[in-house]
């Protein structure tokens, strides 16, 4: 066999050949002796496989898990060294991460799965190595973001949403895309409070004044005040006040001397201007002035003579008689 050699009359022959060796027989003649040597091959068989990473090999009864040229010998048919080599090749298991997102609502389609939820999944596949292909998924389902907005504005402002000019009490819904390239949507609660237009009529009497958000007024006109209500909006309140003239009321009377006026409860005798104030139906002052004039009585003495026989009327008397007498008449007063 290669590698081992043969003993040829003391010569140690390794290679294939023809050997001659004359030696001496006991009767002294030449012995020739013809050696033809073959030198036969070690047998070798060299073995190529692959396994799969976590697989195992058996080889002569030893298990392989790694990749490695392993070999081991036995004896052939023809009694020489059989050397059986393995090439083993130990291919990689592909193991892939994935991260990927959707927005919720939407599905993502993993294998025969078709996924919503956030998670971590796995699929196994099988590589072009003929090995498993691993692929791990770590799925995020970003949210659909929902935002509350409430706004409050006055009649006559607009509130700018989504790109609308809006100026009406209501409830209002756009939607955005939010960093994650999800949707945001947003609802707007907007209330539009009134701007308050008030007219207020008011009278005072001459000579008062009345109280207008701080202004002290004593003259009629139309004035405005603009004030702000609870919710900051404009209430434009218009006055229009009218100033009643205080009543004047003017009494000229007469009495004649001796007798008695009463005006307002008090008694005259003399002539004079006497007023008294009151209250007018409207409610202010009612002044009356009463000019009070006290006539004279006229006192006039007349004599006078008759014959006898002779009458005199006076007044309403005829008379014959001397004496004295009165007699009482309305004056041209």
């Amino acid at each position: 066999c290669e590698g081992t050699t043969y003993d040829f009359h003391g010569m140690s022959l390794d290679s294939a050949g023809v050997y001659v060796d004359t030696l001496s027989t006991i009767h002294g003649c030449d012995s020739v002796i013809t050696l033809t040597l073959d030198v036969l091959d070690i047998l070798r068989t060299d073995l190529t496989d692959t396994i799969c990473a976590g697989e195992e090999y058996v080889f002569n009864g030893d298990t392989h898990t790694t990749s490695g040229r392993y070999s081991f010998t036995t004896t052939s048919s023809i009694g020489c060294d059989s050397v059986v080599t393995l090439d083993l090749t130990v291919l990689p298991v592909v193991t892939e991460t994935v991260q990927d997102t959707i927005c919720e609502g939407d599905s993502y389609d993993f294998g025969s799965a078709v996924l919503t939820v956030s998670g971590v999944y796995v699929d196994t596949l099988t590589g072009i190595n003929g090995c498993d292909s691993i692929v791990t998924l770590e799925l995020v389902v970003n949210p659909t973001v929902t935002e509350n907005i409430s706004a409050e504005l006055c009649a006559g402002e607009e509130y700018v949403f989504g790109g609308l000019q809006l100026d009406s009490t209501g409830v209002y819904v756009d939607t955005l895309i939010s960093a994650t390239g999800c949707d945001s949507i947003v609802t707007l609660d907007l209330i539009v409070h009134p701007v308050y237009a008030e007219s207020v009529s008011a009278q005072i009497c001459e000579g008062t004044t009345y109280d207008f958000h701080g202004m002290s007024l004593d003259s009629a006109g139309v004035y405005v005040d603009t004030l702000s209500t609870i919710h900051g909006c404009d209430s434009v309140i218009t006055l229009t006040l009218d100033v009643l003239d205080i009543r004047r009321t003017e009494l000229t009377d007469t009495i004649c001397a001796g007798e008695e006026y009463v005006f307002n409860g008090d008694t005259h005798t003399t002539s004079g201007r006497y007023s008294f104030t009151t209250t007018s139906s409207i409610g202010c002052d009612s002044v009356v002035t009463l000019d009070l004039t006290v006539l004279p009585v006229v006192a006039e003495t007349v004599q006078d003579t008759i014959c006898e026989g002779d009458s005199y009327d006076f007044g309403s008397a005829v008379l014959t008689v001397s004496g004295v007498y009165v007699d009482t008449l309305t004056g041209i007063n």
